[in-house]
């Protein structure tokens, strides 16, 4: 692999860190939007990358097993988080940035629009936000020969099946854990 070869890692972004947070620090939700975000980076690392998030449980393995399998170095990768238009996708997603940021990544933060708490808006704008964005930044990132997968592990679960219908589509490396999963999967290659 050429040095210059980026691996962009696509991701949907849930809001378990936040569920997560709460369930630690014993506060409810709505405080814990208010708490600091470097109290909170810390907090990841005391509970561990495996319990804080299954965005972190997931990126940090997948990021593992790419650095083992393609001898790739931190700063080859590009990690999107692709978040909806709420305030505990913003939340989550922001807290994420920093955390992978703080450990030498570069991060793109990404809001689609329309993905929020309203199903007709669901339903008409924000899938189809999510699709466009996805195909976009795919499609970009293959001109300029990076490789892209996709993480289909957070998020609404509606989310998960798009991405991993659009991995599959652009031929794109895709990975699912479910929460009581300890390994990774690597979804199967159709023959398209």
């Amino acid at each position: 692999m050429m040095s210059s070869q980026k691996i962009i890692i696509l991701t949907t972004v849930g809001k378990s860190l936040l569920v997560n947070f709460s369930r630690q620090l014993e506060k409810p939700e709505a405080d814990v939007l208010k708490a600091s975000h470097k109290e909170l980076i810390n907090l990841i690392a005391k509970m561990g990358y495996d319990r804080a998030s299954a965005e972190t449980n997931s990126i940090v393995k997948i990021l593992d097993l790419i650095k083992r399998e393609r001898k790739v170095e931190d700063d080859q990768f590009v990690l999107y988080f692709l978040h909806s238009e709420t305030k505990e996708g913003r939340f989550c997603s922001s807290i994420l940035e920093e955390y992978f940021k703080s450990k030498g990544y570069l991060v793109v933060d990404q809001e689609i629009k329309g993905l929020k708490y309203d199903s007709k808006e669901f339903e008409s704008i924000g899938l189809k936000s999510l699709i466009e964005e996805v195909i976009g930044i795919i499609r970009e990132s293959k001109r300029d020969g990076d490789d892209v997968v996709i993480n289909a592990t957070a998020g609404f679960k509606v989310e998960s099946a798009y991405l991993t219908l659009i991995g599959t589509l652009f031929q794109c490396e895709i990975f699912y854990i479910h929460e009581l999963f300890r390994e990774l999967i690597r979804i199967p290659k159709l023959p398209i």
